[in-house]
Order: structure tokens, then C-alpha cells, then sequence
């Protein structure tokens, strides 16, 4: 980008599509401030740049988010289930379901 080539050049010269460039320079982009004092009065001046460890860092955090949460964790019957399971406390014979087994 600083040679001022294009996403589709760019992607196409590493083999990915433009899309991905697009969005890893959106998810990467950092707004610096930086101030100057003159004559009493002080400027702000805001410069964007890349930074590859933020896009890194924002990938995963977003991609922790991702994906279907397990029934263990969205369910307070199972959680209750599981808890009794594992302190010893649930009784097989009480339920339907388990009826047929033998252990």
C-alpha cells in the first residue's frame, strides 16, 4: 500500500482474493495522535497506518466469538445434569431414558 499498488494487485501478486486485503488492512488499520504546540495553541494531527499485530489481535478475539456454543453451555438442564453426574448424585432409575441400560 505504501508503493500505492492496488488490493486486487496486491492479492493477486500473494494468491488471495482482493476481499481479504480489504479487510485485513480495515481490521489492521490504527488511528496515532499526535500533537504540536504553537504560539500557545496546541494541534492534534491523526495519522492512519497499518499495524499487523492489532489485525492479529483483533482476528483472534473476533474468531473467539465465532461458531455455535455447546449445548453444555447454553443449556442449565444439562449443566444441572452434568453436575449431578459428576458428584454422584443422579439416579438412572429415576428417568425414562435410561431405563434400558445397565450401567
Amino acid at each position: 500500500k505504501e508503493l500505492e499498488y492496488s488490493n486486487r494487485m496486491i492479492a493477486q501478486y500473494i494468491g488471495v482474493a482482493h476481499g481479504t486485503i480489504d479487510r485485513e488492512i480495515k481490521r489492521g488499520m490504527v488511528t496515532k495522535r499526535s500533537k504540536q504546540s504553537n504560539n500557545g495553541k496546541v494541534y492534534c494531527y491523526y495519522k492512519e497506518y497499518y499495524d499487523p499485530y492489532t489485525a492479529q489481535e483483533r482476528y483472534e478475539k473476533r474468531r473467539s466469538n465465532c461458531g455455535r456454543t455447546p449445548i453444555y453451555q447454553s443449556s442449565p438442564e444439562i449443566i444441572n445434569l452434568l453436575d449431578d453426574l459428576m458428584l454422584g448424585e443422579f439416579d438412572f432409575k429415576d428417568h425414562d431414558k435410561f431405563e434400558s441400560l445397565d450401567s
